[in-house]
């Protein structure tokens, strides 16, 4: 016995989100790290280049999530990467999503082409992906998080990093890009404390990506969220300090002219 059902959203993340959340996030059990048994359930989120994100679900537990924009890492190994990621917090999974489309918009705008565009994305897309050893009671916590709650979080960069190496040494730039995605130019950032250009283009790029749609975006520490405009500016008077002036710049460029409403 068996059925299905089908949701359009439109090309608005806004829309999506609401999907994501409310839609049908009662389908699944926050928690559950690793996949169930094989499904026939699933739905199509978001685009890129004409390919959709396909997640197939049983019962509670996600089998597989289809991870079209993952060139260089072989599928298996993508797959299940985000189908752990999106068993264990689903806010982070689509957050990644998205990441990978904005991210290879501002990566093309600095002159990023060939492998140093494909890293680029996958390492969007990986970004968050050692946030599954952070436990879910913190990554969910509405509020501030203590001290230890926080070296638990600026833990994930570096495991991420780790993963994907342990997959295999030839995705060094993509595990660079993953791990430095929170150092800042003055060197304040984490885990290694880098400063400038020691900081990789991909961890610059991935920082600027991931403040304006982690500021765009619903999160259970925050009560509301920026305006696409409000989050330019916070990134706009941090250029310098924290944010890759040239980055910034490529961000305002694609979000002003189109108003994405991200």
């Amino acid at each position: 016995m068996g059925g299905s059902f089908s949701c359009l959203a439109g090309d608005s993340c806004n829309e999506r989100t609401a999907l994501d959340r409310r839609g049908l996030g009662y389908l699944f059990e926050e928690g559950t790290r690793f996949a169930g048994r094989r499904c026939d359930y699933g739905w199509d989120v978001g685009r890129f280049e004409g390919s959709d994100v396909k997640v197939k679900r049983s019962g509670q537990k996600v089998n597989s999530v289809s991870v079209k924009w993952s060139v260089a890492v072989a599928p298996a190994i993508a797959q299940g990467w985000m189908s752990s990621l999106f068993n264990y917090d689903e806010i982070t999974f689509f957050h990644s999503e998205r990441m990978v489309h904005l991210v290879d918009s501002i990566a093309q705008a600095v002159g990023l082409d060939g492998d140093g565009l494909i890293e680029a994305r996958e390492a969007a897309g990986f970004h968050d992906l050692g946030k599954v050893e952070v436990p879910i009671s913190i990554l969910g916590k509405a509020g501030t998080l203590t001290k230890e709650e926080f070296v638990a979080v600026k833990a994930h960069s570096a495991v991420g990093a780790d993963l994907i190496l342990k997959a295999s040494p030839d995705f060094w730039n993509i595990a660079q890009g993953v791990r430095t995605h929170h150092e800042r130019l003055d060197g304040s950032g984490y885990p290694d404390g880098l400063k400038g250009e020691e900081i990789p283009i991909l961890g610059r790029i991935i920082a600027v990506a991931d403040v304006f749609d982690a500021l765009t975006h619903p999160r259970p520490y925050r009560a509301g969220m920026f305006s696409a405009e409000s989050a330019l500016e916070f990134l706009e008077d941090n250029v310098g300090s924290s944010f890759d002036p040239g980055v910034v710049s490529a961000l305002m460029a694609i979000v002003g002219p189109t108003s994405l409403a991200w």
